[in-house]
């Protein structure tokens, strides 16, 4: 009698254990998911601002296309074709990959 009292002790402290393992897996996943959700709605909003960066970038690449161009005509008109645009150096709209 006393051996299948412990042995059911035995098998209680084990289901116990498997509950409260099972218990701390969940707790562990629910902390994921936040995390991840968290993740998620940043990475979101870095897109959102990349692509509004993006587009400010596009606009004020036109804005100094026109602005050459106008600056084009207007030495033109006072005969001076061959000055360089910008003075001395030429603006690019090209990534800078020397830093």
């Amino acid at each position: 009698m006393r051996e299948q009292q412990a042995l059911g002790e035995r098998q209680q402290t084990v289901l116990n254990q498997a509950l409260a393992d099972v218990a701390r897996g969940g707790a562990e996943q629910k902390a994921l998911r936040t995390t991840l959700d968290t993740q998620v709605e940043a990475l979101a909003h870095a897109h959102e601002t990349l692509a509004s960066l993006t587009a400010e970038r596009a606009h004020l690449a036109a804005q100094i296309d026109a602005q050459q161009l106008l600056l084009a005509e207007y030495r033109e008109r006072l005969g001076l074709e061959g000055a360089p645009v910008g003075g001395s150096r030429q603006i690019s709209h090209e990534k800078d990959t020397t830093s």
